[in-house]
């Protein structure tokens, strides 16, 4: 299977963050607007927010770690100086083990889809069902899992040329 495939997944992902993050603005802006200039605020616009901002963190980390946008601590490279091969077997452990705790998260959020949809687990207002949006996590978690075995070791290059914030 050629993992590098799902690196085209990056651009969709990320239009869709942005996409979710413009909802939860205007959700967020129009009941602000109707609650305190017309006394009407909009029903259950708290849970619709809950739904979006749990979504936006899950395509968030997924973005990030296509990009190896994660702060990192380099704890020894400030005491010794690795050889080349170390740093790079290093990083392919990390990036292991990172791979494999995605993954464990997902199969954890498919169980609790399946539950939730057994269930018939719906959100208290607007009696939304939960399940989708679980199995919508697991998938991205499922993608930011391939995503941190695709990630290039230049695009982790820190952003501010390494200079102290």
């Amino acid at each position: 299977m050629n993992l590098r495939a799902i690196a085209r997944l990056r651009r969709p992902i990320e239009l869709a963050a942005a996409t979710l993050l413009f909802a939860m603005m205007a959700l967020t802006a129009a009941d602000v607007v109707l609650r305190y200039f017309f006394n009407r605020p909009l029903a259950a616009s708290f849970e619709l927010t809950e739904m979006l901002m749990t979504m936006l963190i899950y395509l968030g980390i997924a973005t990030l770690s296509l990009r190896r946008g994660h702060i990192t601590i380099d704890l020894l490279g400030t005491l010794v100086t690795m050889p080349a091969k170390l740093e790079k077997a290093t990083r392919v452990l990390f990036d292991l083990v990172m791979c494999a705790m995605l993954a464990g998260l997902a199969i954890q959020m498919i169980q609790y889809a399946w539950y939730l949809g057994r269930i018939g687990e719906a959100t208290a207002v607007l009696k939304l069902p939960l399940a989708p949006l679980a199995w919508a996590i697991a998938l991205v978690l499922l993608v930011t899992a391939a995503f941190v075995l695709i990630a290039e070791p230049e695009d982790n290059a820190p952003a501010n040329s390494g200079e102290p914030l």
